[in-house]
């Protein structure tokens, strides 16, 4: 499911990527996520975009289920999460890091009300409503964007097919032409055999 999962989410993978190196070099967040719903099993978050320690640390992709973690419940509540003491937390999931994290904001990343994905941050200290609130405003802006990388992606499907179709088009025509021409042709000579007779 990876595997297929991986074309369709191609078109934001980019964009998430800079993303995540963006939210931590320029909002100092010291570890990202972005992971996105899995398109063919919504039941999972396929974590492929990273920044900060979590870019370094964490090189493998992550397959995380909805049902479970803060990130979970992101999804699951279609709202953001703000924990303070990820210990005291039962549904926080210790990410492969190895660093240690005290505090994660999990913040769905919505368009109208279907969930595409989260952006998670986690760090050694507490975040605060204000950084809620800039994480909502930029989540806000990836869904935009990621849907437009998807249309942008299926336009691109679709002018391929339109001109695969227009080359299987002008190929038959201009086999049709061709025997057109050869039956013309063949006519003709039948015709002036038929004059010189």
């Amino acid at each position: 499911a990876v595997q297929g999962s991986r074309e369709a989410l191609q078109p934001a993978r980019e964009l998430l990527d800079r993303a995540a190196d963006l939210i931590y070099r320029e909002l100092r967040f010291p570890n990202v996520d972005l992971p996105l719903l899995d398109p063919e099993d919504p039941g999972f978050l396929i974590v492929r975009a990273r920044g900060g320690a979590y870019k370094e640390r964490i090189r493998h992709v992550d397959r995380l289920s909805v049902a479970t973690g803060i990130m979970g419940a992101a999804v699951g509540e279609r709202r953001t999460q703000l924990v303070a003491d990820v210990a005291a937390d039962p549904r926080y999931v210790v990410p492969p890091s190895g660093l240690a994290v005290r505090a994660e904001l999990a913040v769905p990343i919505l368009l109208g009300e279907q969930v595409l994905g989260v952006l998670n941050v986690e760090g050694p200290e507490p975040f605060d409503e204000d950084d809620a609130t800039t994480l909502e405003t930029i989540a806000g802006f990836l869904a935009v964007a990621i849907r437009n990388a998807e249309l942008t992606r299926r336009a691109q499907e679709l002018d391929a097919e339109i001109t695969a179709a227009q080359r299987i088009l002008l190929s038959h025509r201009a086999a049709e032409q061709q025997r057109t021409r050869v039956l013309i042709a063949e006519r003709i000579d039948a015709m002036e055999r038929q004059g010189s007779e």
